[in-house]
Protein backbone atom coordinates (compact mmCIF):
# COMPACT_ATOMS: atom_id res chain seq x y z
CA UNK A 1 0.00 0.00 0.00
CA UNK A 2 2.78 2.43 0.91
CA UNK A 3 4.51 1.75 -2.40
CA UNK A 4 1.32 2.43 -4.36
CA UNK A 5 0.67 5.70 -2.54
CA UNK A 6 4.24 6.83 -3.17
CA UNK A 7 3.98 5.91 -6.87
CA UNK A 8 0.70 7.81 -7.17
CA UNK A 9 2.32 10.90 -5.64
CA UNK A 10 5.26 10.66 -8.05
CA UNK A 11 2.90 10.25 -11.01
CA UNK A 12 0.83 13.24 -9.95
CA UNK A 13 4.07 15.23 -9.74
CA UNK A 14 4.87 14.00 -13.26
CA UNK A 15 1.54 15.42 -14.46
CA UNK A 16 2.38 18.77 -12.88
CA UNK A 17 5.77 18.82 -14.61
CA UNK A 18 4.22 17.90 -17.97
CA UNK A 19 1.64 20.67 -17.64
CA UNK A 20 3.92 23.39 -16.32
CA UNK A 21 7.31 22.77 -17.96
CA UNK A 22 8.72 21.84 -21.33
CA UNK A 23 10.82 18.99 -19.92
CA UNK A 24 10.96 15.79 -21.95
CA UNK A 25 10.14 12.31 -20.62
CA UNK A 26 13.78 11.54 -19.73
CA UNK A 27 14.18 14.79 -17.80
CA UNK A 28 10.92 14.28 -15.92
CA UNK A 29 11.77 10.69 -15.02
CA UNK A 30 15.19 11.80 -13.76
CA UNK A 31 13.63 14.57 -11.64
CA UNK A 32 11.25 12.08 -10.07
CA UNK A 33 14.10 9.72 -9.20
CA UNK A 34 13.58 7.10 -11.91
CA UNK A 35 16.92 5.93 -13.29
CA UNK A 36 15.29 4.43 -16.36
CA UNK A 37 12.89 6.54 -18.48
CA UNK A 38 11.42 3.39 -20.02
CA UNK A 39 10.46 2.10 -16.59
CA UNK A 40 8.99 5.52 -15.73
CA UNK A 41 6.93 5.40 -18.93
CA UNK A 42 5.61 1.93 -18.09
CA UNK A 43 4.58 3.02 -14.58
CA UNK A 44 2.96 6.20 -15.97
CA UNK A 45 1.00 4.18 -18.52
CA UNK A 46 -0.11 1.70 -15.85
CA UNK A 47 -1.43 4.56 -13.67
CA UNK A 48 -2.97 6.81 -16.34
CA UNK A 49 -3.68 4.45 -19.23
CA UNK A 50 -1.44 6.21 -21.73
CA UNK A 51 2.25 6.93 -22.14
CA UNK A 52 3.76 10.24 -20.95
CA UNK A 53 4.48 11.26 -24.54
CA UNK A 54 0.85 10.58 -25.55
CA UNK A 55 -0.30 12.61 -22.55
CA UNK A 56 2.07 15.44 -23.50
CA UNK A 57 0.70 15.54 -27.01
CA UNK A 58 -2.69 16.65 -25.63
CA UNK A 59 -1.04 19.81 -24.34
CA UNK A 60 1.06 20.62 -27.37
CA UNK A 61 -1.76 20.27 -29.90
CA UNK A 62 -3.77 23.19 -28.54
Amino acid sequence: MHFEAHTKLRMNHALELIRSTSLNVSEISKRLGYQNPYYFSRVFKKVFGESPSAYMSHFYKS
